[in-house]
């Protein structure tokens, strides 16, 4: 018995986040490349997504890497937004003075 996993649409006893990356730059691609025509939200090349909020029509919530990381009011605010937090330093980074 395993569980049909959404990453790569396989059934496996075991969750990939314990044992690789969420997912490789291939799969990021063809996500990205799935998403890029849809009429509400968007995907990027990096992982970032703009989801629907339900119930509003212009409401994005942003996710990356599994987490909701802000809802944003409109699609240009969303993609300012993830321009912004790609600028930010890595969890785990020293800056030295």
């Amino acid at each position: 018995m395993g569980i049909l996993c959404p990453i790569c649409c396989n059934v496996h006893s075991w969750s990939h986040s314990i044992f690789e990356p969420m997912t490789t730059e291939k799969e990021l691609k063809q996500i990205y490349n799935f998403y890029k025509d849809c009429e509400h939200g968007f995907a990027t090349k990096d992982g970032y997504y703009a989801v629907p909020v339900l119930g509003s029509e212009t409401r994005l919530c942003i996710v990356h890497e599994g987490e909701i990381i802000k809802t944003c009011r409109n699609e240009k605010s969303a993609r300012n937004f993830i321009t912004k937090h790609r600028k930010l330093p890595k969890q785990g980074t020293v800056i030295l003075p």
